[in-house]
């Protein structure tokens, strides 16, 4: 492979990619996410925290569902160079999910003020946040790398 940056990948090296660096870090996140969350909800009986982990767990349940639909509908399209008919429609779609899921996350980030680490959280809290953040981080690069290179270059080759 001669691809100096991603911009230079073959599309089929792309989605590989995309799949191993993006969907993979994200898969592993939720996971740990999920079970903090229920651990939290589980050992937190005075409520306190209760709303935002909510948040949290319908944020995942969302993502989740937009990683497999990506994995099971879209990125098989491409593979099988669906993306020249009915795969392109799917674009808006998934660039709307993604401006859903990171508006949900800015949500999240307001609840927290900005991840805000005090003096009285517990150290199972300030972890919470620390795992809160780096979602965050893995969804604008899972969102930039689709939206700014993934897309375009589909769009290009239709």
């Amino acid at each position: 492979m001669n691809a100096k940056t991603i911009f230079d990948l073959p599309l089929m090296d792309l989605l590989a990619f995309v799949k191993r660096c993006c969907h993979e870090g994200l898969h592993d996140t939720l996971v740990d996410l999920r079970d903090h969350s229920l651990r939290r909800i589980q050992d937190d009986g005075t409520g306190g925290q209760l709303i935002l982990t909510e948040h949290v767990l319908g944020l995942i349940r969302r993502i989740q569902r937009h990683l497999a639909y990506e994995e099971n509908t879209f990125f098989p399209l491409i593979e099988v160079g669906g993306h020249q008919g009915s795969g392109l429609s799917l674009i808006d779609d998934l660039i709307n999910d993604h401006a859903q899921i990171i508006a949900a996350m800015q949500m999240i980030r307001a609840m927290t003020r900005d991840f805000e680490i005090t003096q009285k959280m517990t150290s199972d809290c300030v972890s919470y946040y620390k795992k809160l953040v780096e979602l965050e981080r893995l969804l604008a690069n899972h969102a930039q790398i689709e939206n700014q290179i993934l897309y375009p270059m589909l769009q290009k080759i239709s």
